[in-house]
């Protein structure tokens, strides 16, 4: 994750609101974020004109947060989106295909407020 003191509004939704979230609008305030069940999608992106970059955490049942992957999510079809998230949202970190993935602490700051500067 690139910007670690990032705050974020995080919209809590199924794999299938997210989806269609991406297949209506392909470019999110900095801030934008989405929990499906226990993966985070942070908007990691340098600008909302940008490639669209998002961090992917899992939050573990301690609370703890893993970055386990990044996409250009900005530069997909709305077909690789919708099966990009499917892949990642319910993925067991512990499978073959994740496991030698790197993971990497992150903290996140979800305390978003109306006087966000990314959000103006």
């Amino acid at each position: 994750m690139i910007h670690k003191d990032r705050v974020f509004n995080i919209k809590t939704c199924s794999a299938d609101e997210m989806i269609a979230d991406f297949q209506h609008t392909r470019s999110w305030t900095l801030c934008s974020g989405w929990r499906v069940g226990d993966t985070l999608y942070l908007n990691d992106a340098f600008s909302e004109d940008g490639a669209q970059e998002y961090a992917v955490i899992r939050v573990t049942p301690d609370s703890t947060t893993l970055q386990f992957d990044s996409v250009a999510l900005g530069w997909m079809s709305a077909n690789r989106i919708e099966a990009y998230i499917h892949e990642t949202w319910n993925c067991d970190l512990a499978s073959a295909e994740w496991k030698d993935g790197w993971r990497t602490p992150v903290q996140v700051n979800d305390r978003h407020s109306d006087s966000c500067p990314l959000c103006a």
